[in-house]
């Protein structure tokens, strides 16, 4: 084999390692990219279904503050009840017995 057609030889493999090398390369990244567009989108999901439970959680503490509010009101109202009770029953029983009509 004579030089110049030898380095022609050598030229062409060195081309098809490079193309070889490049193309696989290439389908390396190509799977990178399909892998990695795949993670996204289960983050995107994952992400919204947290904002959803997140916002779930922010209503319930806002249901149980308003309830707790209204217990309170509640105790304070029975409270008030109670002793207007005890300060009738301290008068001398408050409220007479009625007397039959007729």
């Amino acid at each position: 084999m004579n030089s110049t057609k030898l380095r022609a030889t050598t030229g062409r493999l060195a081309a098809v390692a490079a193309l070889g090398l490049t193309l696989g390369l290439g389908a390396c990244a190509t799977n990178y990219d399909e892998q990695f567009a795949q993670i996204n989108g289960q983050l995107a999901t994952v992400n919204t279904r947290l904002d959803s439970l997140d916002a779930r959680v922010n209503d319930a503490i806002i249901r149980a503050d308003a309830a707790g509010q209204a217990a309170n009101a509640a105790s304070a109202e029975a409270r008030a009840a109670s002793q207007r009770v005890d300060q009738m029953g301290m008068r001398g029983g408050g409220m007479a017995p009625r007397s039959p009509r007729g």
